[in-house]
Order: C-alpha cells, then structure tokens, then sequence
C-alpha cells in the first residue's frame, strides 16, 4: 500500500476518491429517497427490507418487488433521484477519509470519481463543505455507458497510472481499477 505521506512530499500525484460509501456514507439517504418514491407510486405494496451489507439498487428492488412493471420500475427510479435531496441530511462523512483529503488537498489534483449523478455527487459535497477540495468531478453523466469510472478519468484527465492514488470502498471498482493498470499498492480500500 502506498504510503499517504510520500504523495504528500512528491507534488502533483493524482488522487482519486470515490464518493458514496468511501467520502461520504450515503446508503441510509439512499434507501429513505427509495423507500417513499415506492410509497408514492405503489403506495399498497410497500415497506422495503434495506439491505444489510450492500446499497439499495433497482436490482435490490425488483428482487422485493418481482410483479413490479417497467413503468412503474421507470417512475420509481425518476421520483428517487428527486427525493435525494429531501434526505441529504441522513448522509455523513467519513472522518478518517476526509482527514486524507484534506491533507492530500495542497500538494495533489484531487477529484471525486463517482457512478453517482452529477447532481447529486455535487449535492453531497455541499452539503458536507468538501468541494472546496476537489479539482473536479466526473460523474455517470461525464463518460459513456460501456466504460468503468476509472478508465474515464484516467483517459479524459490524461493520468499517468504510476503516479496517483484510488480511495474506494467497493471491490468490484476496486478490480476494475486494478483491471486497467492502476497498480494495487496504489488503491486504498476504504
């Protein structure tokens, strides 16, 4: 694992940090925003189970809903990302990641690399007094369908693999950034 302190004293590395479970713990936020778009348009069917070890999703949603209709899948997910922002205040930071960031902050580019929307992942920031930090973001909406967050960022940014570091909560991103050349000393699992 790459030592915090020699990117500190080596300017201009790249650190990347994921937001949702890595940054900021947003599942709680995310399951209330889910759980009353559900009620609004299936308002008979309704008390979702939050999953203990993994972030609410569609899957998880149809998994508790299987007779629930695309429309109805399609309106769920539209009214989810407007309540995001009735529940920004159940979300909350992780400390020892943001005392990084903000030592990382004078002497490396910092961005947040996110599947999050861009909406939302600048809502959150905000709400937590943490874009001041950042150099930018890049969001689901920055970068095709067919292409992991990682290989977005390394490719538009123009970063070189061997001179950055990766904060990242999931395994799955954790192995894609390691499928594309990000050395695994260089990821730090949150």
């Amino acid at each position: 694992m790459q030592n915090i302190n020699s990117l500190v004293h080596n300017p201009r590395k790249t650190v990347f940090f994921d937001l949702d479970g890595t940054l900021v713990h947003t599942d709680e936020a995310n399951f209330l925003a889910y759980q009353k778009a559900v009620n609004v348009v299936l308002p008979y069917k309704t008390v979702l189970r939050k999953p203990v070890y993994a972030r609410f999703n569609r899957n998880e949603l149809r998994k508790q809903l299987p007779s629930i209709s695309i429309f109805e899948l399609k309106r769920i997910t539209q009214l989810k990302v407007k309540f995001d922002a009735e529940f920004i205040s159940s979300t909350h930071i992780n400390q020892p990641v943001v005392a990084k960031l903000k030592n990382l902050r004078f002497n490396c580019d910092i961005f947040l690399i996110t599947n999050a929307s861009r909406v939302r992942a600048e809502m959150t920031l905000s709400a937590h007094n943490l874009m001041p930090y950042f150099n930018g973001v890049l969001s689901k909406n920055d970068r095709p369908l067919n292409i992991n967050k990682y290989q977005h960022a390394i490719e538009f940014l123009s970063v070189d693999v061997n001179n950055m570091m990766v904060f990242e909560n999931e395994s799955a991103q954790i192995k894609l950034a390691q499928d594309i050349g990000i050395p695994a000393n260089s990821i730090q699992k949150v």
